[in-house]
């Protein structure tokens, strides 16, 4: 009820998707079809350092901050690159969490 009376305070209106219920304004569509989706992929572990010796290297939610990633490995021979304000998603447990590179 108290969800209810939220949403009538707001003026928001929903709808049912697959994904769940969404503002009535939004579309459920796969991320694919929205966005370029580039895997990382994992250098050879004899060019990774923890002498901040190359270019960082995210292992995924373990080096996630806030917003943006805090390395604490880097690699002298990187196999994929991300671009300045590309977003990371982490697909190592926990999988979802986000950052900006």
């Amino acid at each position: 009820m108290s969800n209810q009376i939220g949403t009538l305070k707001m003026g928001q209106k929903f709808k049912k998707t697959p994904a769940g219920e969404i503002p009535v304004d939004w579309e459920c569509a796969s991320l694919s079809s929205i966005a370029n989706i580039i895997m990382g992929q994992s250098p050879e572990s004899s060019a990774c350092n923890d002498k901040a010796e190359g270019t960082p290297f995210y292992q995924g939610n373990a080096d996630f901050g806030r917003l943006y990633p805090v390395p604490s490995s880097w690699c002298t021979s990187p196999t994929k690159l991300a671009k300045e304000g590309d977003i990371l998603i982490s697909v190592r447990a926990p999988v979802g969490e986000i950052n900006i590179a």
